[in-house]
Protein backbone atom coordinates (compact mmCIF):
# COMPACT_ATOMS: atom_id res chain seq x y z
CA UNK A 1 0.00 0.00 0.00
CA UNK A 2 2.64 2.60 0.99
CA UNK A 3 4.44 1.95 -2.54
CA UNK A 4 1.14 2.90 -4.39
CA UNK A 5 0.54 6.17 -2.12
CA UNK A 6 3.71 7.27 -2.59
CA UNK A 7 3.62 6.82 -7.10
CA UNK A 8 0.56 8.22 -7.17
CA UNK A 9 2.11 11.75 -5.13
CA UNK A 10 4.04 11.72 -8.43
CA UNK A 11 1.35 10.77 -10.88
CA UNK A 12 -1.03 8.09 -12.63
CA UNK A 13 -0.76 4.49 -11.40
CA UNK A 14 -2.07 1.55 -13.19
CA UNK A 15 -2.21 -2.04 -10.55
CA UNK A 16 -2.54 -5.21 -12.63
CA UNK A 17 -3.02 -8.30 -10.49
CA UNK A 18 -4.02 -12.31 -11.58
CA UNK A 19 -7.92 -12.21 -11.73
CA UNK A 20 -9.44 -13.12 -8.75
CA UNK A 21 -6.90 -11.56 -6.54
CA UNK A 22 -9.53 -9.09 -6.07
CA UNK A 23 -6.56 -6.35 -6.02
CA UNK A 24 -6.64 -7.38 -3.46
CA UNK A 25 -7.19 -9.25 -0.34
CA UNK A 26 -4.42 -8.62 2.27
CA UNK A 27 -6.11 -8.92 5.09
CA UNK A 28 -6.99 -12.68 4.81
CA UNK A 29 -10.73 -13.11 5.88
CA UNK A 30 -11.24 -9.38 6.32
CA UNK A 31 -11.98 -9.16 2.69
CA UNK A 32 -10.52 -5.40 2.50
CA UNK A 33 -9.47 -4.67 -0.91
CA UNK A 34 -6.05 -2.45 -1.50
CA UNK A 35 -8.59 -0.26 -3.18
CA UNK A 36 -10.83 0.52 -0.01
CA UNK A 37 -7.53 0.50 2.49
CA UNK A 38 -5.89 3.31 -0.29
CA UNK A 39 -8.96 5.50 -0.01
CA UNK A 40 -9.42 5.71 3.89
CA UNK A 41 -6.09 5.89 4.58
CA UNK A 42 -6.19 9.33 2.14
CA UNK A 43 -9.60 10.57 3.39
CA UNK A 44 -7.91 10.50 7.10
CA UNK A 45 -5.57 12.70 5.42
CA UNK A 46 -7.94 15.19 4.36
CA UNK A 47 -7.81 13.56 0.46
CA UNK A 48 -10.96 13.56 -1.33
CA UNK A 49 -11.45 10.33 -2.71
CA UNK A 50 -13.75 8.99 -5.59
CA UNK A 51 -14.01 5.34 -6.39
CA UNK A 52 -15.59 4.30 -9.93
CA UNK A 53 -16.74 0.80 -11.08
CA UNK A 54 -18.54 -0.10 -14.54
CA UNK A 55 -21.94 -0.73 -13.25
CA UNK A 56 -24.15 0.24 -10.22
CA UNK A 57 -24.50 -3.62 -9.67
CA UNK A 58 -20.33 -3.68 -8.60
CA UNK A 59 -21.21 -0.59 -6.32
CA UNK A 60 -23.54 -2.00 -4.35
CA UNK A 61 -21.82 -5.34 -3.95
CA UNK A 62 -18.83 -3.44 -3.18
CA UNK A 63 -20.80 -1.22 -0.97
CA UNK A 64 -21.78 -3.99 1.25
CA UNK A 65 -18.69 -5.85 1.42
CA UNK A 66 -15.96 -2.67 1.96
CA UNK A 67 -17.18 0.41 1.53
CA UNK A 68 -19.74 0.75 4.32
CA UNK A 69 -17.10 0.50 6.71
CA UNK A 70 -14.80 3.46 6.25
CA UNK A 71 -16.21 6.31 8.47
CA UNK A 72 -17.13 9.14 6.13
CA UNK A 73 -18.57 7.44 2.47
CA UNK A 74 -21.37 7.73 -0.13
CA UNK A 75 -22.40 5.71 -2.44
CA UNK A 76 -24.25 7.05 -5.30
CA UNK A 77 -26.49 6.33 -8.07
CA UNK A 78 -27.88 7.87 -11.34
CA UNK A 79 -30.91 9.75 -11.72
CA UNK A 80 -32.62 6.87 -13.49
CA UNK A 81 -32.20 4.86 -10.21
CA UNK A 82 -33.58 8.37 -7.79
CA UNK A 83 -35.92 10.13 -9.97
CA UNK A 84 -39.14 10.90 -7.79
CA UNK A 85 -41.27 11.02 -10.84
CA UNK A 86 -40.07 7.45 -11.36
CA UNK A 87 -38.38 8.27 -14.92
CA UNK A 88 -35.87 5.19 -15.45
CA UNK A 89 -34.42 5.65 -18.99
CA UNK A 90 -33.27 9.62 -19.75
CA UNK A 91 -34.69 11.60 -17.21
CA UNK A 92 -33.31 14.57 -17.10
CA UNK A 93 -34.90 15.53 -19.97
CA UNK A 94 -37.88 16.91 -17.16
CA UNK A 95 -34.97 18.21 -14.26
CA UNK A 96 -35.23 21.86 -15.31
CA UNK A 97 -38.56 22.21 -15.22
CA UNK A 98 -39.32 20.24 -12.14
CA UNK A 99 -40.66 21.18 -8.87
CA UNK A 100 -39.26 18.51 -6.78
CA UNK A 101 -35.55 19.85 -7.59
CA UNK A 102 -35.18 21.00 -4.54
CA UNK A 103 -32.16 20.78 -1.58
CA UNK A 104 -32.11 18.89 1.68
CA UNK A 105 -35.02 19.90 3.70
CA UNK A 106 -33.80 22.08 6.38
CA UNK A 107 -32.91 20.36 9.71
CA UNK A 108 -32.00 17.41 6.93
CA UNK A 109 -29.15 15.52 8.54
CA UNK A 110 -27.32 12.39 6.48
CA UNK A 111 -25.55 9.76 7.98
CA UNK A 112 -21.81 9.73 7.57
CA UNK A 113 -22.74 6.84 5.72
CA UNK A 114 -25.10 7.07 2.85
CA UNK A 115 -26.06 4.58 0.16
CA UNK A 116 -28.30 6.54 -2.31
CA UNK A 117 -31.13 3.95 -1.48
CA UNK A 118 -31.44 5.64 1.87
CA UNK A 119 -32.71 8.73 0.41
CA UNK A 120 -35.44 7.51 -1.43
CA UNK A 121 -36.80 5.81 1.70
CA UNK A 122 -35.89 8.77 4.09
CA UNK A 123 -36.95 11.59 2.33
CA UNK A 124 -40.83 13.31 1.70
CA UNK A 125 -42.64 12.62 -1.55
CA UNK A 126 -42.34 16.50 -2.37
CA UNK A 127 -38.28 16.33 -2.77
CA UNK A 128 -36.47 14.53 -5.14
CA UNK A 129 -33.19 11.90 -3.53
CA UNK A 130 -31.90 12.77 -7.24
CA UNK A 131 -30.61 16.49 -6.28
CA UNK A 132 -30.59 15.97 -2.55
CA UNK A 133 -27.68 13.35 -3.59
CA UNK A 134 -25.88 15.80 -5.80
CA UNK A 135 -25.80 18.66 -2.86
CA UNK A 136 -24.42 15.79 -0.26
CA UNK A 137 -21.54 14.90 -2.56
CA UNK A 138 -19.33 18.12 -1.23
CA UNK A 139 -19.54 16.58 2.30
CA UNK A 140 -18.21 13.30 2.00
CA UNK A 141 -14.68 12.38 1.85
CA UNK A 142 -14.86 9.30 -0.28
CA UNK A 143 -17.76 9.61 -3.09
CA UNK A 144 -18.56 5.41 -4.73
CA UNK A 145 -20.49 5.92 -8.28
CA UNK A 146 -20.54 3.63 -11.81
CA UNK A 147 -18.86 5.20 -15.01
CA UNK A 148 -22.03 6.97 -16.20
CA UNK A 149 -21.44 9.48 -13.36
CA UNK A 150 -17.71 10.13 -14.22
CA UNK A 151 -18.95 13.33 -15.04
CA UNK A 152 -20.21 14.24 -11.51
CA UNK A 153 -17.48 13.80 -9.66
CA UNK A 154 -16.15 17.36 -9.22
CA UNK A 155 -13.11 18.29 -6.55
CA UNK A 156 -11.80 14.99 -6.44
CA UNK A 157 -8.01 15.09 -5.77
CA UNK A 158 -7.59 10.98 -6.28
CA UNK A 159 -9.71 8.45 -8.58
CA UNK A 160 -10.00 4.94 -8.18
CA UNK A 161 -10.88 3.86 -11.18
CA UNK A 162 -11.92 -0.41 -11.16
CA UNK A 163 -11.74 -2.37 -14.10
CA UNK A 164 -10.11 0.61 -16.34
CA UNK A 165 -9.04 -1.51 -19.17
CA UNK A 166 -12.96 -1.09 -19.70
CA UNK A 167 -12.04 2.57 -20.87
CA UNK A 168 -10.28 1.18 -24.12
CA UNK A 169 -12.98 -1.30 -24.68
CA UNK A 170 -16.61 0.10 -26.37
CA UNK A 171 -19.63 0.26 -24.14
CA UNK A 172 -22.18 -1.42 -26.07
CA UNK A 173 -26.01 -1.12 -25.09
CA UNK A 174 -28.96 -2.96 -26.98
CA UNK A 175 -32.99 -2.20 -27.28
CA UNK A 176 -35.49 -5.22 -27.97
CA UNK A 177 -37.29 -3.69 -30.54
CA UNK A 178 -40.05 -6.24 -30.31
CA UNK A 179 -42.56 -4.44 -27.63
CA UNK A 180 -42.04 -1.07 -29.11
CA UNK A 181 -43.13 -2.66 -32.65
CA UNK A 182 -46.43 -3.66 -31.20
CA UNK A 183 -47.66 -0.14 -30.64
CA UNK A 184 -45.60 2.44 -33.44
CA UNK A 185 -44.77 1.60 -36.81
CA UNK A 186 -41.12 2.01 -36.96
CA UNK A 187 -39.42 2.01 -39.61
CA UNK A 188 -36.01 -0.43 -39.69
CA UNK A 189 -34.97 -0.36 -43.09
CA UNK A 190 -31.35 1.31 -41.56
CA UNK A 191 -30.54 2.81 -38.73
CA UNK A 192 -30.79 6.27 -40.40
CA UNK A 193 -34.82 5.20 -41.03
CA UNK A 194 -35.17 4.24 -37.88
CA UNK A 195 -33.53 7.71 -35.97
CA UNK A 196 -35.65 9.75 -37.90
CA UNK A 197 -39.07 8.06 -37.64
CA UNK A 198 -37.99 7.58 -33.21
CA UNK A 199 -37.50 11.28 -33.46
CA UNK A 200 -41.02 11.99 -35.04
CA UNK A 201 -42.50 9.27 -31.83
CA UNK A 202 -40.77 11.03 -29.44
CA UNK A 203 -42.58 14.24 -29.82
CA UNK A 204 -45.66 12.61 -30.02
CA UNK A 205 -45.58 10.15 -27.30
CA UNK A 206 -42.93 11.87 -25.08
CA UNK A 207 -44.08 10.01 -21.58
CA UNK A 208 -42.82 7.09 -23.16
CA UNK A 209 -39.90 5.41 -21.33
CA UNK A 210 -38.83 2.96 -23.78
CA UNK A 211 -38.76 5.24 -26.55
CA UNK A 212 -36.82 7.30 -24.82
CA UNK A 213 -34.50 4.89 -24.27
CA UNK A 214 -34.44 4.20 -27.91
CA UNK A 215 -33.65 7.89 -29.18
CA UNK A 216 -31.06 8.09 -26.62
CA UNK A 217 -29.05 4.74 -28.03
CA UNK A 218 -29.76 6.19 -31.65
CA UNK A 219 -27.70 8.73 -31.08
CA UNK A 220 -24.20 6.84 -30.06
CA UNK A 221 -21.21 6.91 -32.76
CA UNK A 222 -21.84 3.24 -33.77
CA UNK A 223 -25.24 1.74 -34.13
CA UNK A 224 -26.79 -1.41 -36.08
CA UNK A 225 -29.56 -3.44 -36.07
CA UNK A 226 -29.39 -7.32 -35.87
CA UNK A 227 -32.62 -9.28 -35.53
CA UNK A 228 -34.79 -6.95 -34.28
CA UNK A 229 -32.41 -5.72 -31.66
CA UNK A 230 -30.73 -2.26 -31.92
CA UNK A 231 -27.21 -2.21 -30.26
CA UNK A 232 -25.49 0.87 -29.88
CA UNK A 233 -21.42 1.30 -29.12
CA UNK A 234 -19.43 4.11 -28.12
CA UNK A 235 -15.68 4.64 -26.52
CA UNK A 236 -15.41 6.45 -23.01
CA UNK A 237 -12.48 9.19 -22.32
CA UNK A 238 -10.12 8.79 -19.42
CA UNK A 239 -10.51 11.38 -16.86
CA UNK A 240 -8.69 14.35 -17.04
CA UNK A 241 -7.34 16.79 -14.18
CA UNK A 242 -7.47 14.43 -11.48
CA UNK A 243 -4.99 11.81 -10.26
CA UNK A 244 -6.02 8.09 -10.67
CA UNK A 245 -5.17 4.78 -9.60
CA UNK A 246 -6.36 2.41 -12.04
CA UNK A 247 -6.94 -1.45 -11.19
CA UNK A 248 -7.24 -4.24 -13.62
CA UNK A 249 -6.27 -7.93 -14.20
CA UNK A 250 -6.16 -7.33 -18.03
CA UNK A 251 -4.32 -4.11 -18.38
CA UNK A 252 -4.77 -3.71 -22.75
CA UNK A 253 -1.51 -4.16 -25.09
CA UNK A 254 1.06 -1.45 -24.47
CA UNK A 255 -0.22 -0.65 -21.45
CA UNK A 256 0.14 1.56 -18.59
CA UNK A 257 -0.26 5.06 -21.06
CA UNK A 258 2.55 6.81 -21.53
CA UNK A 259 3.31 8.57 -18.06
CA UNK A 260 1.74 6.33 -15.62
CA UNK A 261 3.88 4.25 -13.35
CA UNK A 262 2.71 0.23 -13.60
CA UNK A 263 2.48 -2.07 -10.41
CA UNK A 264 2.66 -5.49 -11.26
CA UNK A 265 1.35 -8.41 -9.01
CA UNK A 266 2.68 -11.85 -10.55
CA UNK A 267 0.55 -14.81 -10.50
CA UNK A 268 2.10 -17.29 -8.37
CA UNK A 269 0.83 -19.84 -10.95
CA UNK A 270 -0.51 -19.33 -14.63
CA UNK A 271 -3.71 -21.95 -15.37
CA UNK A 272 -3.07 -23.67 -18.89
CA UNK A 273 -5.20 -22.09 -21.73
CA UNK A 274 -5.70 -23.90 -25.13
CA UNK A 275 -5.55 -21.95 -28.20
CA UNK A 276 -7.37 -23.91 -31.38
CA UNK A 277 -5.64 -22.95 -35.23
CA UNK A 278 -7.18 -24.77 -37.06
CA UNK A 279 -9.65 -22.67 -38.16
CA UNK A 280 -9.51 -18.62 -38.81
CA UNK A 281 -12.96 -16.78 -38.93
CA UNK A 282 -13.72 -14.89 -41.39
CA UNK A 283 -15.85 -11.27 -41.68
CA UNK A 284 -16.72 -10.91 -45.38
CA UNK A 285 -18.73 -14.14 -45.54
CA UNK A 286 -21.42 -15.80 -44.01
CA UNK A 287 -20.05 -18.76 -42.61
CA UNK A 288 -22.31 -22.26 -42.01
CA UNK A 289 -21.21 -26.04 -42.66
CA UNK A 290 -17.59 -25.26 -42.02
CA UNK A 291 -17.33 -23.13 -39.40
CA UNK A 292 -20.41 -25.21 -37.32
CA UNK A 293 -18.34 -28.27 -38.01
CA UNK A 294 -15.11 -26.55 -36.32
CA UNK A 295 -17.38 -24.93 -33.10
CA UNK A 296 -18.22 -28.94 -32.80
CA UNK A 297 -14.39 -30.06 -32.81
CA UNK A 298 -13.57 -27.48 -30.04
CA UNK A 299 -16.78 -28.85 -27.98
CA UNK A 300 -15.89 -32.17 -27.93
CA UNK A 301 -12.17 -31.51 -27.42
CA UNK A 302 -13.39 -29.86 -24.18
CA UNK A 303 -15.65 -32.30 -23.20
CA UNK A 304 -13.24 -35.31 -23.09
CA UNK A 305 -11.63 -32.96 -20.68
CA UNK A 306 -13.14 -33.80 -17.46
CA UNK A 307 -15.91 -36.43 -16.66
CA UNK A 308 -19.48 -34.90 -17.12
CA UNK A 309 -17.76 -31.07 -18.21
CA UNK A 310 -20.40 -27.99 -18.29
CA UNK A 311 -19.00 -25.85 -20.65
CA UNK A 312 -19.62 -21.87 -21.30
CA UNK A 313 -19.32 -20.76 -24.57
CA UNK A 314 -18.83 -16.80 -25.70
CA UNK A 315 -19.86 -15.59 -28.56
CA UNK A 316 -21.16 -13.41 -30.96
CA UNK A 317 -24.67 -13.21 -32.09
CA UNK A 318 -23.82 -14.51 -35.17
CA UNK A 319 -21.11 -17.73 -33.92
CA UNK A 320 -24.77 -18.39 -31.64
CA UNK A 321 -26.78 -19.10 -34.78
CA UNK A 322 -23.77 -21.68 -35.62
CA UNK A 323 -24.70 -23.80 -32.56
CA UNK A 324 -28.18 -25.27 -32.47
CA UNK A 325 -29.68 -26.65 -29.42
CA UNK A 326 -29.28 -30.21 -30.62
CA UNK A 327 -25.11 -29.77 -30.40
CA UNK A 328 -25.54 -27.71 -26.84
CA UNK A 329 -27.16 -30.54 -25.42
CA UNK A 330 -24.59 -33.17 -26.47
CA UNK A 331 -21.84 -31.39 -25.51
CA UNK A 332 -23.64 -29.90 -22.21
CA UNK A 333 -22.90 -26.43 -23.10
CA UNK A 334 -24.38 -23.52 -22.43
CA UNK A 335 -24.05 -20.02 -24.71
CA UNK A 336 -23.85 -16.57 -23.85
CA UNK A 337 -23.83 -12.86 -25.22
CA UNK A 338 -19.85 -11.95 -25.70
CA UNK A 339 -21.27 -8.68 -25.05
CA UNK A 340 -23.61 -9.57 -22.36
CA UNK A 341 -24.51 -9.15 -18.66
CA UNK A 342 -21.84 -11.61 -17.77
CA UNK A 343 -19.00 -10.27 -19.36
CA UNK A 344 -18.22 -7.93 -16.53
CA UNK A 345 -18.25 -10.29 -13.35
CA UNK A 346 -20.47 -9.93 -10.17
CA UNK A 347 -20.90 -13.18 -9.25
CA UNK A 348 -18.52 -16.56 -10.69
CA UNK A 349 -20.12 -19.14 -12.95
CA UNK A 350 -20.20 -22.43 -12.41
CA UNK A 351 -18.76 -24.46 -15.52
CA UNK A 352 -15.63 -26.49 -16.05
CA UNK A 353 -14.73 -25.61 -19.09
CA UNK A 354 -14.77 -21.41 -21.27
CA UNK A 355 -14.60 -21.55 -24.34
CA UNK A 356 -14.21 -17.83 -26.33
CA UNK A 357 -14.76 -18.19 -29.92
CA UNK A 358 -13.09 -14.86 -32.08
CA UNK A 359 -14.37 -12.71 -33.08
CA UNK A 360 -15.97 -10.98 -29.45
CA UNK A 361 -16.25 -7.53 -31.59
CA UNK A 362 -19.18 -7.13 -33.82
CA UNK A 363 -18.19 -6.19 -37.77
CA UNK A 364 -19.31 -2.79 -36.92
CA UNK A 365 -17.49 -2.06 -34.09
CA UNK A 366 -14.32 -3.52 -35.66
CA UNK A 367 -15.27 -1.02 -38.33
CA UNK A 368 -15.77 2.09 -36.64
CA UNK A 369 -12.10 1.65 -34.76
CA UNK A 370 -10.39 1.26 -37.73
CA UNK A 371 -11.81 4.27 -38.84
CA UNK A 372 -10.48 5.87 -35.62
CA UNK A 373 -7.25 4.64 -36.15
CA UNK A 374 -7.75 2.08 -33.00
CA UNK A 375 -6.84 -1.33 -33.42
CA UNK A 376 -9.79 -3.96 -33.06
CA UNK A 377 -7.33 -6.48 -32.17
CA UNK A 378 -6.12 -5.02 -29.19
CA UNK A 379 -9.56 -4.91 -27.67
CA UNK A 380 -10.92 -8.52 -28.84
CA UNK A 381 -7.48 -9.72 -26.83
CA UNK A 382 -8.43 -7.67 -23.57
CA UNK A 383 -12.15 -8.73 -24.17
CA UNK A 384 -11.03 -12.51 -24.51
CA UNK A 385 -9.56 -12.61 -21.29
CA UNK A 386 -11.98 -11.31 -19.64
CA UNK A 387 -14.55 -13.47 -21.00
CA UNK A 388 -11.70 -16.72 -19.80
CA UNK A 389 -12.12 -15.06 -16.47
CA UNK A 390 -15.74 -15.54 -15.89
CA UNK A 391 -16.03 -19.19 -14.10
CA UNK A 392 -15.24 -19.79 -11.22
CA UNK A 393 -11.17 -20.11 -10.42
CA UNK A 394 -9.86 -23.15 -10.12
CA UNK A 395 -6.92 -25.11 -10.62
CA UNK A 396 -8.73 -27.94 -12.92
CA UNK A 397 -10.51 -25.24 -14.79
CA UNK A 398 -9.92 -25.60 -18.64
CA UNK A 399 -10.12 -22.08 -21.17
CA UNK A 400 -10.40 -22.70 -24.48
CA UNK A 401 -9.50 -19.73 -26.77
CA UNK A 402 -11.04 -21.05 -30.72
CA UNK A 403 -9.92 -19.87 -33.52
CA UNK A 404 -6.14 -18.63 -35.61
CA UNK A 405 -6.01 -15.42 -34.87
CA UNK A 406 -5.75 -15.80 -31.53
CA UNK A 407 -2.49 -17.28 -32.24
CA UNK A 408 -1.04 -14.57 -33.63
CA UNK A 409 -1.30 -12.79 -30.13
CA UNK A 410 0.73 -15.84 -28.30
CA UNK A 411 2.93 -13.59 -26.45
CA UNK A 412 0.56 -11.23 -25.10
CA UNK A 413 -1.86 -13.87 -24.09
CA UNK A 414 0.95 -16.37 -22.61
CA UNK A 415 0.72 -13.03 -19.80
CA UNK A 416 -2.06 -14.95 -18.42
CA UNK A 417 -1.73 -18.18 -19.13
CA UNK A 418 0.44 -21.37 -20.44
CA UNK A 419 -0.90 -21.54 -23.77
CA UNK A 420 -1.04 -24.62 -25.60
CA UNK A 421 -2.12 -25.21 -29.28
CA UNK A 422 -4.83 -27.58 -29.97
CA UNK A 423 -5.18 -29.17 -33.52
CA UNK A 424 -7.71 -31.95 -33.68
Amino acid sequence: MEEVIKKLEKGNVVLTAPMGWDKAAVDGPGQTTLGAKIAERLAKEGVRVGAMYPTLTLVDRKWESLWSRLDNVIATAGAGQLCARGYKHYPQRFCRKCQLRRLPPEGFNPPAKLHYSELKESLSENVCPYWVQESLMQRYHVVLGHYGRLRRFRDIDILIVDEIHEFVIPEIRQVDLADLRERYELDTSSVEALRESTEILVIAHSDDEELWLLYDLLRMPIVWIEDSVVHGAQLRDLPRDVRILGLTATPPPGWPPEGWELIEVKPEKKPVAYIYTQYEWRYDVIETIDASYHISQVLSFASRQCVSCRIAVFATSSRRQLLPEIVRQRYNADVFDAWGRFRIGVDWLDYDVVVVLWPTLHIEVRRHLRSQGRDPNLIELVNAVQLSGRIRPNDDKIVIFAGARFSRFWDYLSNFYELKEVKL
